[in-house]
């Protein structure tokens, strides 16, 4: 029972840890997954299409009243932070047996080097 408590001790002290020096990142990308809403409902510009706010008024809003840590650099830099969402699309994955055989070498198989092209790359230390 003592060593479940000290493991979940443990594991909240590592979170909290992570959400204090990660925070920032945090704001940004609940941000990102709600940018529409936040656009359409919270933005102070959103009676003001020319100006192409987006939210980012809310965004900034935020940072400032996150960087109360005193991390300011931190912050700018995230806000300006271009967002990359990767998606992986079905038609793109190969199917694991066949990606395992096109490249899983074998000791049999000449692709694999027989150590003299990795002799001229790593070269261990002399003893002596």
């Amino acid at each position: 029972m003592a060593r479940t408590s000290s493991i979940a001790a443990r594991l909240v002290l590592v979170l909290a840890l992570l959400v204090s020096t990660q925070g920032a990142l945090l704001v940004r990308g609940l941000f990102e997954v709600r940018q529409e809403w936040i656009s359409e409902h919270l933005c102070e510009n959103r009676n003001h299409p020319e100006r192409e706010c987006n939210g980012m008024c809310v965004l900034k809003r935020q940072m400032e009243e996150h960087s109360h840590h005193g991390d300011e650099g931190g912050t700018e830099a995230i806000l300006t932070m271009p967002t990359v969402i990767a998606l992986l699309a079905p038609e793109a994955t190969v199917p694991p047996d066949r990606w395992r055989k096109a490249t899983t070498p074998t000791v049999g198989d000449e692709r694999v080097p027989d150590g003299g092209a990795l002799e001229g790359v790593f070269r261990p230390p002399r003893v002596g």
